[in-house]
């Protein structure tokens, strides 16, 4: 608002000189070259208003506001997994596949367990899918609500999660490493609105990346279950 107001006044101003210079040195009257200028003047503060108002916008994202109103956006939640010996700052290693196109289920269990200091290497002959894999090797597995704050607070506990999406036609699992919550508040009327950052240890990926919101709607999320730091049993 207050970038459209400036711009608006600027345009206007702008406008009124030019509508009216122009037409006064055509030959114009006073009262045409003031009319002129009055139209110049209206046209120029819409321009200026709509210019200046995507500016402040603009300016206002580039400082983590909301664009409409300039309002900054706050952190309500931040989730993540607690450090542990062999990850201190709690994220989960990653672990590449070497082959883009299988081995992301067993990369992904081999990272949650490193998380938790286990040392183990999964062979990778083919498709996986996560919850049989893991309940195999001996872990407990839950599926979990596609909820931030439900897998958020498991999360706290240290109990990491997978998630299993549609990528261009081919499942792919990537484990959560951390999820923070947003909010601003509404342009008109009460309340906030919400956004979320989700990143992810994605085995297609030398670095954290961020998964959109809707992939993490339609997602199958499996929670891995560990009490005292160790799994519930081992077959392996």
């Amino acid at each position: 608002m207050s970038g459209a107001t400036v711009g608006a006044f600027a345009g206007s101003g702008g406008g009124f000189v030019g509508g009216a210079g122009n037409a006064w040195a055509g030959g114009a009257g006073f009262g045409e070259g003031l009319l002129s200028g009055l139209k110049g003047g209206g046209w120029g503060a819409l321009s200026g208003g709509l210019i200046g108002g995507v500016a402040g916008g603009i300016s206002a994202v580039k400082n983590e506001r909301n664009f409409w109103n300039g309002d900054p956006w706050e952190i309500t939640h931040d989730y993540k997994l607690p450090g542990t010996w062999s990850s201190p700052d709690g994220n989960l290693p990653i672990h590449m596949q070497a082959d883009e196109t299988v081995g992301c289920t067993q990369k992904t269990l081999e990272s949650m367990a490193e998380y938790k200091m286990q040392d183990i290497k999964i062979p990778i002959d083919g498709g996986a899918d996560f919850r049989e894999l893991a309940e195999s090797l001996g872990y407990d597995v839950n599926r979990n609500y596609n909820n931030v704050h439900s897998v958020g607070r498991q999360m706290l506990k240290g109990n990491p999660s997978a998630i299993t999406y549609n990528n261009r036609g081919v499942q792919h699992t990537v484990g959560i490493n951390r999820i923070q919550v947003l909010r601003t508040t509404r342009i008109f009327g009460n309340g906030y609105r919400y956004k979320y950052f989700i990143k992810v240890m994605d085995p297609l990926k030398q670095y954290y990346s961020k998964l959109s919101y809707s992939i993490f709607k339609s997602g199958i999320i499996r929670t891995l279950g560990f009490y005292h730091g160790f799994v519930r049993s081992y077959n392996f």
